[in-house]
């Protein structure tokens, strides 16, 4: 179990260096999300940013999520 929690974390740097090198956040995300369902086998993963300005969640991307 910990070396799937470290494999994980192992690969969650290479996307994001990966994507931050291109300055590609929106891809970054979408593979982040990608990511971590796969490594907890989950249906459904999503990242939600808190917009400061109107003090809300904002869905930033998602895997498994019926809209």
């Amino acid at each position: 179990m910990a070396r799937d929690h470290i494999r994980l974390i192992s690969e969650l740097h290479e996307v994001c260096d990966r994507n931050l090198q291109k300055g590609a956040l929106s891809s970054l995300y979408g593979e982040v999300v990608a990511l971590v369902a796969k490594h907890l086998r989950a249906d459904v993963c999503s990242i939600y940013l808190f917009n400061e300005k109107t003090l809300k969640l904002a869905l930033t991307a998602t895997r498994g999520l019926k809209l």
